[in-house]
């Protein structure tokens, strides 16, 4: 899901952990409950529809929704390669693998993007709503052309489409405007990347916005809701898919349930984790792992740069900061190191401009970069007075700043 590591100034990826209860490295055993708290722990789900432009229905609708496209986790760190999968939003090509999709295509003439979807897919029954039937091209073409109609949807998404259509039962093919080279990003499997049927946009209990009509072709089904507590999720035993480790594939899932909790309170969530009640759980800062002391050789601690930096926008079409002297200025006059030791306790670090390590392909190393893209993240004090005063505010100046709070949730 898109890393936001992109400020200008005072960048600092805060350090985040993922912290989940003891995993022995045995055979997969199946059955049982899991109870996770995954990413924006405290915030329910705010809609079901994929068309209402939701960010989080990836989310809470990912255990059942499919996509064309997923990352393969066996190419990752388990099966010996380097992606960990902690970037947001974003997948390298040598981590991607079809979900939905078998394999995809740009065409030339005309310019198209040609994806070949799985022909052993089905939709999950919806009692009262839909028998279970095959997953086909009419569902992917019905669900880009709703997205792309909503009264909410972002107009230049999409806007390098210029139609999508079923060029066979399990194929459809993207004719294009122009080529974008985000597109499997948007179309395969970014944020508003779901698949859903028909079927359940037109139920009449609330069709696709209501939880009770979800359905999908993924690994698990919505059984039950509580809006701001949890969401239960059983096990779909009819499956098409398989998942390798160590070079054997098993049927998943390999729970029974899974549950997905609702806590906005981080101490709560704490409490849960200590007492056994969570099973894994995202987002914990590295202040609070202090309190999971007493459990630490119980759990396994995963840690990683957070999705989200602390950074200062600055408005560069109105004085002093259409000045480049005073934006580079204010970015020598950062200590990141300091604010790194003494306000992180060393559990921080700033990624490098504009993009970081984790988005491969798109990352530069500094090495390889100019001396004046590698200057922004250097602290010099001594020459960011010497800009001020070239730009003429040898005095200094003051400004306004909007600073939000963010919580854990």
């Amino acid at each position: 899901m898109v890393g936001r590591h992109l400020g200008t100034m005072a960048v600092i990826a805060l350090g985040t952990v993922i912290a989940t209860q003891a995993v022995s490295a045995q055979e997969p055993k199946y059955g049982g409950t899991l109870t996770i708290v995954p990413y924006s722990p405290g915030i329910a789900a705010l809609s079901w529809d994929p068309a209402d432009w939701n960010w989080k229905v990836s989310i809470d609708a990912g255990p059942y929704m499919e996509q064309l496209m997923v990352g393969d986790l066996s190419k990752g760190v388990r099966g010996g390669g380097k992606n960990n999968f902690f970037s947001e939003a974003w997948l390298s090509d040598d981590v991607l693998r079809g979900e939905l999709a078998e394999s995809w295509e740009v065409v030339d003439k005309p310019l198209s993007i040609v994806i070949n979807l799985r022909k052993n897919v089905k939709w999950q029954a919806c009692k009262g709503i839909m028998e279970a039937r095959d997953f086909t091209a009419k569902d992917v073409v019905f669900a880009y052309n709703r997205l792309v109609a909503s009264p909410k949807a972002n107009k230049v998404y999409f806007s390098f489409i210029d139609r999508a259509e079923e060029t066979g039962p399990h194929q459809v093919t993207f004719f294009l405007k122009e080529y974008n080279s985000e597109w499997k990003y948007r179309l395969g499997y970014g944020y508003y990347a779901g698949i859903y049927p028909k079927e359940i946009t037109e139920a009449p209990n609330g069709g696709a916005g209501n939880w009770q009509n979800a359905c999908g072709t993924g690994p698990f089904r919505l059984t039950r809701y509580e809006a701001g507590a949890f969401g239960d999720y059983q096990a779909n035993k009819e499956y098409w898919d398989r998942e390798t480790i160590d070079g054997k594939p098993y049927k998943i899932p390999f729970v029974d349930n899974l549950v997905m909790r609702t806590i906005g309170d981080s101490q709560t969530r704490l409490a849960a984790f200590r007492t056994g009640k969570i099973d894994v759980m995202a987002n914990i800062n590295w202040d609070e792992l202090k309190s999971l002391a007493p459990i630490q050789d119980k759990i396994k601690v995963i840690e990683h740069p957070d999705y989200a930096g602390e950074a200062l926008a600055m408005r560069v079409d109105a004085p002093p900061f259409d000045n480049p002297k005073v934006r580079l200025a204010l970015n020598l006059a950062v200590d990141r190191a300091a604010i790194s030791k003494q306000i992180y306790g060393g559990h921080a670090d700033f990624p490098h401009l504009p993009m970081d390590e984790t988005w491969e392909g798109y990352f530069t190393p500094p090495e390889k970069m100019p001396n004046d893209a590698r200057e922004v993240l250097q602290y010099d004090p001594a020459k960011a007075k010497k800009l001020l005063a070239e730009a003429g505010l040898a005095n200094g100046f003051e400004f306004k700043a909007q600073v939000p709070s963010f919580l854990s949730s």
